[in-house]
């Protein structure tokens, strides 16, 4: 009776409907059903979706909008469609304010959305009676209000274990600037009221070790049911241009995540990016579709379909969707689900022709893989798009500059000097911060940066000595993090990292150029 008495009272709100007209009229649309477009390609972008199958057999997903046209930080909004055909058509079902970065799912016959209220807000969850039309207000801790603060998650996926709802998130422990993010679970039980914040356990907030994962942090992660049916929380790990997760095990109460230190970095094509990962038990394997970053070399632009018989090793089974130029077009944030016995229907976040970038998705669509257990190489979709042409830097580009224990040839444009209030890029106005004692008065090669093409390095020797190296990326063979606590002056102060390699006398090498920055050289005179 009381959960009924609870659920009467709650504030129910109608979630208000808002048309949008096309800034730019696309000419090419991008494959798969669309089921929501930006009204402004360069100002607004769609993001977070998610998908759930109503106990009707009709679909609903949901979508939040990010960027410079939109009130993320205070007055967010999430977009519900829905589908009565199977994903051929879609139509809109409302809007909800105050919500962003958010999954749908199903429990006990009820709609729920589980996310944030704000950009790192606190962490709320609604229920939805009459299939996404309308939907409960989290205005306390008894109407879905979970915790106060600052948190961050993503449409990631629930687990149904031990007569508990299971769910990650992250707290934020630091706004100024993103990637402070500490790995959470809470769990419920499957016959509480979950919109009350007090039946809710959480497990410590479990910090990220970037001595021992390099990267930056983790986020988004998915609860998962391992194959010894213990509680696992794998993560995406941040290292641009890496294809690694990170594994952190959960007690049996829920109150404890523990690492495998080193081992608990395992290879994960599309690693870097978002993913959902469920189990089949039909196959006996877990499933996950995710932009692979390497082999070829990509952002988000290389959709792939992959499975695993034990969370550690995974197989790419076949690609689904690829792309030559990879700055305006990806598939990403992929959330997914099992459609009867055979299929799987996933929800993109997609950028197109006429998208502000490749992160800043102007589409979110819809999509279904057939018989996907039988999926193999051969049926490896085309290459879209056209290939890019090789650029060769014309030789007067270049310019030869010698140091005690280098020589080095590349395309920078001049030299700057490593220390706080300095310059850091020719066409940006940021200046360094917190820069390091031991490197204060160091040159570096003064380059642009969010350009392209970045720069060329090439370095050789002329006796046995170290190469070092400022990137806002991360890097794994060869180089080693000895520095990751400097940054530059943008608005959200980003940090950057140093890096250190031993280099033999006569040794050649080429800085790795990828990123904001690409591969800044850091010297003596």
């Amino acid at each position: 009776m009381r959960q009924m008495f609870i659920f009467l009272t709650l504030s129910i709100i109608s979630c208000i409907s808002v048309s949008v007209s096309f800034s730019d009229s696309p000419t090419n649309l991008p494959p798969g059903t669309i089921i929501a477009t930006s009204p402004d390609f360069q100002k607004i972008y769609v993001g977070s979706p998610s998908i759930a199958e109503l106990p009707d057999g009709s679909y609903v997903a949901s979508n939040d909008w990010f960027g410079p046209g939109t009130t993320e930080t205070t007055n967010t909004m999430t977009t519900v469609h829905s589908s009565k055909d199977k994903g051929k058509t879609w139509s809109k079902l409302c809007d909800i304010k105050g919500q962003m970065w958010s999954n749908l799912f199903v429990h006990k016959e009820n709609l729920y959305l589980f996310g944030c209220s704000h950009l790192y807000g606190n962490l709320i969850i609604r229920r939805s009676q009459d299939g996404g039309k309308t939907w409960t207000e989290p205005k306390d801790s008894q109407t879905g209000l979970l915790l106060k603060g600052n948190y961050h998650t993503a449409p990631c996926p629930i687990q149904i274990h031990q007569g508990k709802i299971w769910r990650a998130f992250e707290l934020v422990t630091d706004t100024r600037q993103w990637g402070n993010f500490d790995a959470m679970i809470g769990s419920v039980s499957v016959d509480a009221d979950i919109l009350d914040a007090s039946q809710w356990v959480y497990a410590n907030p479990f910090p990220y070790n970037k001595q021992e994962w390099r990267g930056s942090t983790f986020l988004e992660g998915n609860v998962v049911l391992s194959p010894e049916q213990k509680i696992l929380n794998i993560l995406r790990a941040e290292s641009v241009g890496s294809d690694k997760a990170v594994i952190l095990d959960c007690s049996d109460d829920g109150k404890k995540l523990t690492s495998r230190e080193k081992a608990s970095l395992i290879n994960f094509p599309g690693g870097q990016v978002k993913f959902t990962i469920r189990f089949d038990p039909k196959s006996g394997r877990y499933w996950s579709l995710t932009s692979k970053q390497n082999d070829p070399p990509a952002f988000r632009n290389y959709l792939v379909l992959m499975s695993s018989k034990d969370l550690i090793h995974w197989n790419i089974e076949t690609i689904l969707f690829r792309h030559h130029e990879q700055q305006h077009h990806a598939w990403q944030y992929i959330d997914w689900i099992f459609e009867g016995n055979d299929n799987i229907v996933f929800v993109s976040r997609t950028a197109w022709d006429g998208s502000h970038n490749a992160h800043d998705s102007n589409y979110m669509t819809f999509h279904r893989i057939e018989n996907f257990r039988n999926k193999t190489s051969k049926d490896d979709a085309p290459w879209l798009g056209q290939p890019k042409p090789v650029q060769h830097r014309p030789a007067e580009d270049f310019k030869t500059l010698e140091t005690t224990d280098l020589t080095v040839r590349g395309t920078h444009t001049e030299i700057g000097t490593f220390d706080n209030d300095q310059k850091a890029f020719v066409n940006r106005n940021y200046a360094w911060l917190d820069v390091p004692e031991q490197f204060k008065g160091w040159k570096f090669t003064y380059q642009n940066a969010g350009g392209k093409p970045l720069e060329e390095i090439n370095i050789r020797a002329k006796k046995d000595t170290n190469v070092y190296m400022i990137t806002y990326s991360y890097i794994y063979s060869h180089w080693k993090l000895i520095d990751s606590e400097s940054g530059y002056s943008d608005t959200i102060k980003s940090r950057i990292n140093i890096y250190e390699r031993p280099i033999k006398k006569g040794e050649e090498i080429k800085l790795p150029q990828w990123g904001f920055t690409g591969g800044i050289l850091l010297f003596k005179e």
